[in-house]
Formats: C-alpha cells, sequence, structure tokens
C-alpha cells in the first residue's frame, strides 16, 4: 500500500506544474464548466484578460484550451486573441478537437487567431483542425487583406498539424483588387524560434511570410500561393531550416502585367538585413508554375553563408516536376561549390534557382542523395536541371539529353 502511494506521489509531481485543461466553442454548452465540449466555455472567455494567469481557473503555463466544433466568425473579425504567455518547458497549447473549425467570409488582417507579442505557444491542429474563409476573392463578395494566425513578435510559438484554406480564391488573371502580400496563413515579423509544421495552406498570397532568428519551415504542403515562404529579415537573421515541404502551382497567382512575381521559397535582406546560417532541403516543386515565376528558390541580397551549404534531395527538388518515373538512389553524394558574384542569375540555374548577391560568397550544393531515373518516363519539352556524379557544374539537360536517362514509352 505504502509503495502505491509513493508511486502515486510521483506520477502527480511528474506532471508539469500548472498543466490544466478548458473547453471552449461558439457559445456555452451545458454548464459551461469548460471540463469538456459537452459543457464548453464560450470563446468570449478565452479573450477575457481575467481569464489568464496561474489560478486553478485561470490559462497559463502548460494549460491546454481546447476547440470545439465550428467557430463561425464576421467579416474581418479577429476571433481568438491569446492573452498570456507560457514557459519553454511548459508552453500553453491551443487544441483543434477532431473537426473543429474556424470559418469566416474573411479573417481580419490581425489575424483570425493572434498571438501577438507572446511566447511558447503552441497551436496544434490535432486530427483535422481546419481554418478557412468562406467569401474572399474574385467574385466571391470580399477582396480583402486577411491572416488566418497573427503572430509577430512571438518567441518560441509552434503551429503544426493545421490546414489553412481558401484566404483568397483568385480565378481570374485579370483580378489585382488584392495585395498578396497581406494575405498570409501565417505572419510572424520578428519571431525568434518560431516552427511551422505540418502544415497544409493553399489558396493564399504570401503563404508564410515573416523572419527571425532559428526559424523552422518543415512538412509542409503549400499550394495555389504567390509565394511559399516570403522571408526578409531587416536586421542579421541567423539559423534557419526548410526541409520536407511540397510547395507547387503558383499559376493562379499569373496576371498580365506580372503584379505578383511568384517564387517557392525568397530569403531577401531589407534595409541591409542579413539572413545567414540556413539549410534548405528536400523540398517538392512541381505542378503548374505559371509564367510569372522568379524561381521556385529565391535568394536576393544579403545572404550570407546558408551552413555552408543549401542541400537539395534531387528527386523531390528538381526532377520530379519533369520527370515522371521510378528513382533509383546513387550513392555516395557528391558536393560542388560555386562562387556566386554580384550579377543576375547565370544561366545554369534556370527557375529553379536565382541569386542576387551584393558581394560574392561561396556555397556548397549538396546532392543528398543523387537520383537517376531507372524506369520509362514523359519528359516534357521543358529545360531540366540536374546535378551529375561525373560533372563538375550544374548541367542543363534539354528533351533530348534527358531522354537518354529517361526514355519516353513507346505509344
Amino acid at each position: 500500500m505504502r509503495r502505491s502511494i509513493l508511486i502515486l506521489i510521483f506520477l502527480v509531481s511528474a506532471l508539469p506544474a500548472g498543466a490544466k485543461d478548458f473547453y471552449i466553442a461558439a457559445k456555452q454548452a451545458g454548464t459551461g464548466s469548460g471540463t469538456g465540449c459537452s459543457t464548453a466555455k464560450p470563446y468570449t472567455w478565452f479573450n477575457t484578460a481575467n481569464s489568464w494567469g496561474t489560478g486553478s481557473t485561470q490559462i497559463g503555463p502548460g494549460t491546454t484550451v481546447h476547440l470545439c466544433g465550428t467557430f463561425t466568425g464576421t467579416a474581418g473579425q479577429q476571433l481568438l486573441l491569446v492573452g498570456g504567455s507560457g514557459t519553454s518547458s511548459s508552453p500553453i497549447t491551443i487544441k483543434f478537437e477532431t473537426n473543429a473549425v474556424l470559418t469566416a467570409p474573411y479573417w481580419s488582417s490581425q489575424g483570425g487567431m493572434a498571438e501577438v507579442g507572446r511566447s511558447y505557444i503552441v497551436i496544434d491542429g490535432g486530427t483535422n483542425g481546419l481554418i478557412k474563409n468562406t467569401a474572399n476573392g474574385t467574385g466571391r463578395g470580399y477582396a480583402q487583406d486577411s491572416r488566418a494566425i497573427y503572430a509577430p513578435s512571438c518567441t518560441g510559438c509552434v503551429i503544426k498539424n493545421l490546414t489553412i484554406a481558401d484566404l483568397y480564391v483568385r480565378t481570374s488573371i485579370s483580378d489585382l483588387a488584392v495585395r498578396q502580400t497581406s494575405v498570409n496563413c501565417v505572419y510572424w515579423l520578428n519571431s525568434n524560434n518560431i516552427t511551422i509544421t505540418h502544415v497544409t495552406c493553399h489558396d493564399a498570397g504570401w503563404a508564410f511570410t515573416g523572419y527571425g532568428n532559428n526559424f523552422t519551415l518543415s512538412y509542409c504542403n503549400i499550394y495555389n500561393i504567390d509565394h511559399g515562404l516570403a522571408f526578409g529579415p531587416q536586421g542579421t537573421n541567423s539559423g534557419f531550416s526548410i526541409h520536407d515541404n511540397h510547395i507547387h502551382d503558383y499559376v493562379k497567382w499569373d496576371s498580365t502585367t506580372n503584379v505578383y512575381h511568384h517564387d517557392g521559397l525568397h530569403i531577401w535582406g531589407q534595409n541591409g538585413g542579413i539572413a545567414t546560417n540556413g539549410v534548405i532541403y528536400n523540398n517538392i516543386f512541381d505542378g503548374d508554375s505559371g509564367v510569372n515565376i522568379t524561381a521556385h528558390i529565391y535568394l536576393q541580397d544579403s545572404i550570407n553563408t546558408i551552413e555552408q551549404s543549401i542541400r537539395f534531395g534531387l528527386a523531390v527538388s528538381l526532377v520530379r516536376e519533369y520527370c515522371q518515373a521510378a528513382l533509383q538512389p546513387e550513392i555516395p553524394p557528391t558536393t560542388i561549390s560555386y562562387v556566386l558574384a554580384d550579377t543576375c542569375v547565370a544561366p545554369p540555374y534556370s527557375q529553379w534557382l536565382k541569386a542576387t548577391l551584393r558581394q560574392s560568397i561561396t556555397c556548397s550544393w549538396v546532392a543528398t542523395p543523387i537520383f537517376r531515373c531507372r524506369a520509362a518516363a514523359i519528359c516534357p519539352p521543358r529545360e531540366l536541371i540536374t546535378i551529375s556524379r561525373s560533372s563538375s557544374r550544374l548541367q542543363r539537360l534539354t528533351r533530348a539529353a534527358w531522354a537518354s536517362c529517361c526514355p519516353v514509352p513507346s505509344q
């Protein structure tokens, strides 16, 4: 008996300090005690200053706030405003319960959810959490700036397991009514140690935009966008990791005057800002890129050492768009170095990579691993880029050259 009591004391003491769970919904349910979805508190409770603190009935470090059901906002509304911070060991988690949805004609330019100046907030979409607009886009009634999650100066914040949809559904090449820079799934200026992972974002302008030290973008599916990532620091930002994302289909943001130039990843320095010490690897760029594309990866101005290398898994970063085939890994990987001078893009980079630099720097392009096609494939008549183990430079392969690796099947 004494041993059982000691074990129970140990288990209780191992729980995070202040660990609490509250459930909220669009309207109060049942008694409104907040102990489950059937007794959920109204969302207005979340937005009340007195609901935040260290008391037993307040949201504080270690608390999980569960979102239940459908929250329907008005046009331009900011629905949920985070009123406090967690800690590195006890973050505050906002968790979407199964089938929880935040929907409005369009969410505010300051976010459907806002966590301004907060620390250690986790927004977790759970199984199928969704934030969406229903009436913003070509012929849909509104053409407004709109952001799903607004997180400037948010330290140690995480957004994960979430779908953000239809912030601006653009269906006409002549539709120039909206500022693509202000239609964002996540907006996070001057936010350090922020992580965006396993998020689907589609039908937005600049899907993810912001800057800060130690930023991670991983395992995201990003499409029907003008920019997948816009990362433009004004000071020196060190540390970023961009990997295992699928970024595709920019064509919906084409215009006859190239008002919206497309980039999968756009990293640049504003007003002398510098981005340094980062890695980019294992990302897929495919689909219809449109005619207004600058590059899938555009490194513009003041981009210093990128952790000595930018790594491309060629099967997912370069080859896949053009060669629909079974791919056989070739090992060992090859490292090839280049000095990028202060000029415009050199011809070999094509639309895959564009780099404009204020001073020469040396980057290593590491193919990890290198792939070659071992099966029949359909190769469209477009120029391709790959790295060959036998080559000391990036090679531009025409359709004819590529066909020797990926033969077009006979009809």
